[in-house]
């Protein structure tokens, strides 16, 4: 984790798998990415998603 991104990766089996979070100025919107390379080189998007603080 640094300043508003954060990442995470595992190298493992069935296939490689990373994720990367930003998050917003005001704290209240994260937006991130899985990524997958089923074939140990290629990555490719897995799920996008978006978390948003309830108020």
């Amino acid at each position: 984790m640094s300043d508003h991104e954060g990442k995470l990766w595992r190298n493992a089996d069935p296939y490689p798998q990373r994720f990367t979070a930003t998050i917003s100025p005001d704290g209240n919107t994260i937006t991130g990415r899985w990524e997958k390379a089923t074939d140990g080189e290629t990555w490719e998007t897995d799920l996008d998603l978006i978390y948003r603080r309830a108020t």
